[in-house]
């Protein structure tokens, strides 16, 4: 165990042939230094109350946080340890989310569904089945910005509201 200081952090060196090496804070129980190959990590160890398991959880590398930046944190995570929480299941929960909302399909409206389509569809119809496909699709459920011939939210024809009920107007 040794003082974590600004000069032992730079001295601090992984044994040859060795794996992690973490020196432990004299100062601050459960809080250390990993060295891992390529960089340095600080870490806070504890035991997840009720659980009895004893978890390790790394918070920054010595160049995101100085040293007495980094004994702060530790000393907050340390500190919400011993009124129940854990840390790391909290910071493996916080991924799990961003990986799933990265993962989750987006949401596209009908508007862009019908620009999507029609894309598509100018190189595989004829030019009547075209207008007529674009006529019905934008001119009854789309809405007015997607179709010139529209004006108000009313088919020019009949003067109604388009044939989604919904108003589903969304270009």
């Amino acid at each position: 165990m040794t003082k974590l200081t600004t000069e032992a952090v730079v001295r601090l060196t992984r044994p040859a042939g060795k794996g992690d090496k973490i020196f432990w804070d004299d100062g601050l129980a459960g809080f250390g230094l990993c060295i891992q190959r390529p960089k340095k990590t600080w870490v806070v160890q504890y035991r997840v109350k009720g659980a009895g398991k004893q978890r390790r959880h790394s918070f920054a590398t010595v160049e995101q946080l100085s040293v007495t930046d980094a004994r702060k944190e530790a000393g907050r995570l340390l500190a919400e340890v011993r009124i129940g929480g854990d840390p790391a299941e909290d910071k493996r929960k916080r991924i799990e989310v961003a990986r799933a909302q990265d993962n989750a399909p987006k949401a596209i409206t009908l508007g862009e569904a019908a620009k999507r389509f029609l894309t598509g569809a100018e190189t595989r119809l004829r030019p009547n089945s075209l207008r007529e496909v674009r006529r019905h699709l934008l001119g009854q459920c789309v809405g007015p910005s997607l179709i010139s011939t529209r004006q108000n939210g009313r088919s020019p024809a009949s003067g109604r509201e388009p044939a989604c009920a919904s108003g589903a107007a969304v270009g």
